[in-house]
């Protein structure tokens, strides 16, 4: 579900760039409402997809229902921390915010989700990686947007990369 995603996502960029042009559509992309509205869209994608709240073990499948208060919980907390945190004037509490949600999310993901044992092999989900991977880049470029914090999104990319792979090494 997740790769099929981002495969149109990688289709949608071509006509995308053919439409605005390169720097157009990069000055667009690198918006602050713009990494908000993707993350929120990618928030409710996971609620609906149960990917956000993946409670998969071994050779159990199923998270359950889409609607379990578990799952409406945690996308629900998250939603209400990222807008909390965009929508604020001060800037302290944007950054107490966001930073809330940040640690929010990383417990989540380290010692609640499930999807990272899955199968025969024990393998991590490639939808589930896929879809962390993507919404803590998110997370990550928010923050660094939002700041001004001078490092380039590749970087961002790389230590999103480095957070996963601990997960998955360590924390399966």
């Amino acid at each position: 579900m997740t790769l099929l995603l981002l495969i149109l996502l990688l289709i949608a960029i071509p006509i995308l760039i053919k439409k605005y042009g390169y720097s157009n559509l990069f000055s667009i992309i690198n918006q602050t409402k713009t990494t908000l509205i993707v993350l929120v869209v990618w928030i409710v994608f996971g609620f609906f997809t149960q990917l956000d709240y993946n409670q998969d073990w071994g050779c159990i499948g199923g998270s359950g229902y889409i609607f379990s208060n578990s799952n409406m919980l945690y996308s629900g907390i998250a939603l209400t921390f990222v807008n909390i945190g965009f929508l604020a004037q001060n800037k302290h509490i944007k950054i107490i915010v966001l930073a809330v949600e940040l640690l929010f999310w990383l417990y989540k993901l380290f010692l609640i989700k499930g999807g990272y044992v899955v199968g025969f092999g024990g393998i991590p989900s490639s939808d589930v990686v896929l879809f962390d991977m993507m919404a803590l880049f998110l997370r990550i470029l928010l923050i660094k947007q939002l700041f001004k914090i001078p490092i380039n999104a590749l970087f961002v990319l790389i230590i999103s990369f480095i957070i996963m792979a601990i997960k998955i090494k360590f924390f399966c």
